[in-house]
C-alpha cells in the first residue's frame, strides 16, 4: 500500500514540475539564450586580434597632361600589314579587286536564287500537306470529295447594269457605311 502511495506522490510532484516548466517557458528560454550568449563572448575574446588595415595618407602624384592629345606617353608599334589610310566611314576594309567584288556579286546572286527556291519549295510542301490533311479529313468525315468549281464571270451588259443598280437601291448601303444619326 506504501508503494502506491509513493508512486501516486512521485506522479503528482511530476505533473506540478511539468506545469512548473510550461507556465515558466519563456523565462527559461530567456536564461538559455543568454547563457548561450555568454558562452560564444568568451569564446570570441580567445580569438586572436589582428591589427586593422591602414590605408597610404600619401594620394599618388597625377602625370602631366601633355600637351598635344595625340600624345599617350609610349611610343605605338608599327603594326605589320595594317592598311595604309583611315578610311573615310571609320571601318577598315580588306582591298578587294574587281575579279573578287564580281564573285562575290554572282555569290549573293547565287544564294538569293536558291533562298526564293527553298521558298517556292516549301510554300508547295505546305499546299500539299494541307490539301492532304483535308482530303483525311473528309475521308473521315465521310463527307463528299471536294469538288471545284470553275469561275464564273458574269457578263456586263446593259440589261445587266440596270438590274444591279435596282438591288442596290432595293438594298441599300451597306451597314457599315449607312450615315449614323446624331
Amino acid at each position: 500500500m506504501d508503494f502506491f502511495y509513493y508512486v501516486i506522490m512521485i506522479e503528482d510532484i511530476i505533473f506540478e514540475a511539468v506545469g512548473w516548466i510550461f507556465s515558466h517557458l519563456p523565462l527559461i528560454a530567456m536564461l538559455i539564450f543568454i547563457a548561450f550568449m555568454n558562452y560564444t563572448q568568451e569564446k570570441n575574446k580567445k580569438r586572436k586580434k589582428y591589427p586593422p588595415i591602414k590605408k597610404p595618407q600619401s594620394q599618388p602624384k597625377a602625370q602631366p597632361v601633355p600637351s598635344d592629345p595625340r600624345d599617350i606617353g609610349f611610343e605605338i608599334p608599327e603594326l605589320k600589314r595594317a592598311p595604309e589610310e583611315k578610311p573615310q566611314d571609320g571601318i577598315y576594309r580588306e582591298q578587294q579587286s574587281a575579279d573578287s567584288l564580281a564573285i562575290e556579286a554572282e555569290e549573293l546572286a547565287d544564294e538569293q536564287n536558291r533562298y526564293m527556291k527553298y521558298l517556292k519549295e516549301k510554300t508547295e510542301q505546305e499546299k500539299r500537306a494541307r490539301e492532304e490533311e483535308e482530303e483525311t479529313y473528309r475521308t473521315q468525315a465521310k463527307l463528299a470529295p471536294k469538288k471545284q468549281k470553275p469561275l464564273v464571270i458574269p457578263s456586263v451588259t446593259p440589261q445587266a447594269l440596270a438590274t444591279g443598280i435596282i438591288y442596290e437601291e432595293i438594298l441599300g448601303k451597306p451597314k457599315a457605311l449607312r450615315r449614323r444619326k446624331p
